[in-house]
């Protein structure tokens, strides 16, 4: 072999050498690239499950203020697909991709749908949940019969205020929130005890719920409230309820 067809079978093996090199970067480029798109589908999956679920239920409706953001994403979703298919490289090439602008652009539909999302679950919960008087019920739960009620209230509460502080990935999730407050309607319902008139189980599920009308307050339920007591204080239940006006609620 000639001294020139060395030097050529020396070029020839530095060229495959560089072509190896940049199909290497190339291929870390686009497993980078890969991992990207991987990731972003990653954070958008449980949000957009949650959006599918309300609008399922009815809870939230149509795209609203969404739909700018949509068209964003959908807009540069197209771009992406229409260079990539003619030239696969240009998603490797920063000037040509940018990928601030693609991660800005999925964070703000991220952003608009978990905003739309929360809001929407928050109104519709906040009407669907009684309201509990908590130092009331741990008043009751030593009364008597009351016990096992107010007992069951209380942990119904508790968990329903835990399913109210997130958002419901699927339908299931939200029909396990609906089944935990009509089980919390059916124990108010079954407030009773032989101990306790009908007056004073109407007055108790009142003032336990935000506050009783001051005609409840007959001199059976006053008679009542007077003659028992708490088996841990041993005072009359008299002393848990105070009288105050609404205007003072209000102001």
């Amino acid at each position: 072999m000639t001294l020139v067809e060395q030097s050529q079978q020396f070029v020839d093996l530095l060229d495959r050498r560089n072509r190896l090199e940049k199909d290497k970067s190339q291929s870390v480029g686009f497993k980078g690239r890969r991992e990207l798109f991987e990731s972003v589908v990653k954070d958008l999956e449980p949000i957009v499950s949650s959006l599918r679920a309300l609008r399922s239920k009815g809870i939230i409706s149509g795209a609203g203020e969404l739909s700018a953001e949509a068209g964003e994403v959908l807009k540069l979703a197209k771009t992406i697909k229409k260079n990539f298919d003619a030239r696969p490289n240009w998603i490797l090439q920063p000037p040509e991709f940018s990928l601030q602008l693609f991660q800005q652009t999925l964070s703000n539909l991220r952003n608009g749908i978990l905003f739309s999302v929360r809001e929407s679950w928050a109104n519709y919960t906040v009407g669907k949940v009684p309201k509990i008087d908590r130092e009331l019920l741990a008043v009751l739960k030593d009364i008597g019969d009351l016990g096992r009620i107010v007992g069951r209230i209380g942990v119904l509460s508790t968990r329903i205020e835990k399913e109210r502080a997130k958002v419901p990935k699927s339908e299931e999730e939200v029909a396990d929130f609906e089944d935990l407050v009509s089980e919390l309607i059916k124990a108010w319902d079954s407030l009773e005890s032989d101990e306790m008139p009908q007056s004073v189980r109407v007055f108790l599920k009142e003032a336990t719920s935000g506050g009783a009308p001051l005609p409840l307050l007959t001199d059976e339920v006053l008679s009542w409230l007077n003659n028992t007591r708490s088996t841990l204080s041993q005072k009359p239940l008299s002393e848990s309820f105070r009288v105050i006006s609404l205007a003072r609620l209000q102001g």
